[in-house]
């Protein structure tokens, strides 16, 4: 079996899971015999092949690793200048809006709510 820089995290994607998740059996009675699974794919409880124990913790990094994957396609999808954004923003500062009062009380008002969760972290 070849794993490459499993401390690394390299290959440990989507292929890598579904390779251990890959006996199809559903009825475990535990999650530990869920996770435990020989390299053949078989959760039949042979002592004759390889075994691997994919932690909760791994399949809940596994899964944010995911996230933040779709998340970068998704950003790299956006255009890369809005510029019906930047029409409004040109618009905005020759009419002067961002120097009226209103303007700078909400923008207080949410550099306050900013503040407020992340003194919560």
């Amino acid at each position: 079996m070849v794993m490459d820089k499993i401390n690394g995290f390299t290959n440990l994607g989507k292929g890598l899971l579904e390779r251990f998740q890959g006996s199809g059996r559903t009825d475990y009675k535990t999650d530990e015999q869920r996770l435990k699974i020989n390299t053949t794919g078989s959760d039949r409880g042979s002592v004759r092949g390889d075994t691997a124990e994919i932690s909760p913790k791994a399949h809940r990094l596994i899964a944010l690793r995911h996230a933040i994957d779709s998340g970068h396609k998704a950003l790299e999808e956006l255009p890369e200048v809005r510029q019906d954004r930047m029409d409004q923003v040109r618009a905005r500062l020759s009419k002067g809006y961002y120097n009226s009062v209103e303007v700078r009380t909400l923008v207080i008002e949410r550099l306050e709510e900013v503040a407020r969760k992340m003194e919560d972290l």
